[in-house]
């Protein structure tokens, strides 16, 4: 038994009338022209329109009706817009083109990509991961099979989450992630062999209809009266300050603490995990809003790649999370600096364009001149920060595959 096809699936839903219909339509064009921009949907589907009207005046009426459908060749990414009654829904599905791959990571970072930055107040969202039981079903999963699973899903699931669940008709089973902030999120699993039920559970029957579950999950935007959820502190910055403020993205806790420790030396100031909390106001914040509260109130952000993890071939690699992160900062068009430190290999993708972490001068040197570059206001008066010490022994450098 193992699982096979993992999917996202996204339902976003904006109001056609009201005060804030013209701006929350516009907003849905932006994501529909983005997923054709940056994800490769430029291909129509058949008998359907490619493109959204200008406008939600230009919209047809009825209280049914799909707007336009795009799709990336070979059918993998796929989007249709729809008017049901007063919303619109733009879905969208994105598919590995090869179902053994058990991850949502590259497919929720290439979503974030492309909605980033997310008008809260304007459009509302659920993301459902789902996928297909070979040989077996979602009831007969066992603590291996579900570790395996988890290790590939951007959102927390509960302790022993596979022994319960709620079934959906005779062989769907959805789960409910820990944290329920942010976008409403379910994992969906069934059998492999009634795939065309969970698509038309979750995505399509092949008509027009609006999919169960995203007529369940399909709200308006709440009234815009809460502030904003990554406003920054009542107290003026100045220009000055907010360009000293950086964020530090590392699963290592030491390198993070010893990038505080340089930053300061330099007139930086990092931002301590406490502030981004406070700045989603919400008691119990997600830890995606707390990294998206955290890059609204930094000028620069720092990524420190160590290995974290081992692949299949005795490879390191960063762990999930954080390449998540940099890849939202990235998404986000925020100033962003990759650093490695230690032996491990990046994603495909990620380019040459990182710095080696070392404690010599040349490394700190190199790091200064990025930041910089970012639009930071380093101090680099006097030569203390260049002294040997703060990167020097890290664990990283030497931690090797087990």
């Amino acid at each position: 038994m193992r699982v096979v096809d993992p999917e996202l699936v996204v339902h976003i839903f904006a109001p056609l009338t009201g005060p804030r219909a013209a701006a929350a339509y516009a907003e849905a064009r932006r994501i529909w022209l983005n997923c054709r921009l940056q994800l490769g949907m430029g291909s129509p589907v058949p008998e359907l329109p490619q493109h959204l009207p200008a406008a939600v005046a230009d919209l047809p009426g009825g209280t049914e009706t799909v707007l336009a459908a795009q799709e990336r060749i070979g059918a993998d990414y796929q989007a249709v817009a729809r008017r049901v009654d007063d919303m619109l829904n733009v879905s969208v599905i994105l598919s590995h083109r090869d179902p053994s791959h058990l991850d949502w990571s590259e497919l929720i970072n290439n979503w974030v990509g492309v909605a980033a930055p997310w008008p809260d107040g304007l459009l509302t969202r659920a993301h459902l991961y789902q996928a297909k039981i070979e040989d077996g079903t979602p009831r007969e999963i066992d603590p291996v099979l579900a570790g395996e699973l988890t290790g590939g899903l951007p959102v927390e699931l509960p302790e022993r989450w596979w022994a319960g669940g709620t079934r959906v008709g005779e062989h769907l089973v959805t789960y409910d992630p820990v944290e329920q902030a942010g976008p409403q999120s379910l994992l969906v699993l069934a059998p492999a062999e009634r795939s065309a039920e969970l698509n038309a559970w979750t995505w399509s029957d092949g008509s027009a209809a609006l999919p169960p579950v995203a007529r369940l999950l399909g709200r308006p935007p709440p009234p815009a009266t809460a502030p904003p959820a990554f406003s920054v502190p009542v107290a003026p910055t100045s220009v000055s300050e907010t360009a000293r403020r950086v964020l530090v993205c590392a699963s290592d806790e030491q390198v993070r603490d010893r990038m505080h420790v340089f930053l300061r030396s330099i007139g930086l100031k990092p931002i301590e995990r406490d502030e981004c909390v406070e700045a989603t106001h919400k008691l119990m914040p997600t830890t995606r809003e707390i990294m998206l509260a955290g890059l609204h109130l930094a000028a620069v952000t720092i990524v420190v790649a160590t290995p974290e993890v081992t692949n299949e071939a005795g490879v390191m690699r960063p762990s999930q999370d954080l390449m998540f992160e940099a890849g939202l900062a990235m998404a986000l068009e925020r100033q962003t600096i990759l650093v490695v430190a230690g032996d491990l290999v990046l994603p495909a993708g990620i380019g040459d364009g990182y710095i080696r972490l070392a404690d010599s001068a040349k490394a700190k040197q190199s790091l200064v001149r990025r930041l910089m570059l970012a639009g930071s206001e380093p101090d680099t008066s006097g030569g203390s920060w260049l002294e040997p010490g703060v990167f020097e022994g890290l664990d990283a450098y030497t931690r090797r595959p087990r």
